[in-house]
């Protein structure tokens, strides 16, 4: 009973209270480059979707059900293009917080405290996966005018966020080792 509570309390040190993961999400949220990352995300989002809704809205002289399947197509030009955002973004966020402290000769400072690879790796997962949840997060928006204009319904919306969730997370999974095994940030 006793190694189950010292398993427990480990495993959940490591996943819910990991120091680093809360040092690196401050650190990519400091200064000004997040804020103008996420304002050249937001308008690049927006502008792409303006554009595919005006394609579909200078075809003119659409039957009802016609208009609703180019609606339908409006909505996964959408998500078509936020998974390319998430494509782009996941491995650079995931190997450049590594790839800098490596860099900066950093982790084996990080080593030299009582921190096993798993917490740190655990940590540095977290941090990348809540910075891709934000971005997908700010985009709600954008498919909220799918579901308003009724190319979608929100139900669809939710368990299309699950999985670009997951894909995230996936992706943060891969470029974790790939960043571990790079010496410079370029190849990585």
């Amino acid at each position: 009973m006793e190694a189950i509570s010292r398993w427990w309390h480990e495993n959940r040190r490591t996943y819910l209270g990991n120091a680093g993961s809360v040092r690196d999400f401050r650190a990519q949220l400091r200064g000004k480059r997040a804020q103008l990352f996420f304002g050249f995300y937001l308008a690049a989002l927006i502008l792409v979707t303006l554009l595919i809704y005006g394609f579909m809205v200078s075809s003119s002289g659409q039957t009802v059900t016609s208009l609703q399947s180019s609606l339908f197509f409006f909505y996964q030009g959408v998500i078509t293009l936020l998974e390319t955002m998430i494509l782009l973004v996941a491995p650079v966020v995931a190997t450049s917080s590594i790839l800098g402290e490596k860099s900066r000769k950093a982790l084996d400072l990080v080593f030299s405290a009582p921190v096993t690879p798993k917490y740190y790796l655990v940590g540095k997962l977290l941090a990348s996966y809540r910075y891709l949840v934000m971005l997908i997060a700010l985009s709600l928006p954008i498919t909220a005018s799918a579901v308003v204009l009724g190319g979608t319904t929100w139900r669809e919306v939710l368990i299309t966020y699950l999985i670009l969730s997951l894909r995230a997370l996936l992706l943060v999974a891969i470029s974790l080792p790939i960043a571990m095994l790079a010496k410079k940030i370029v190849p990585a």
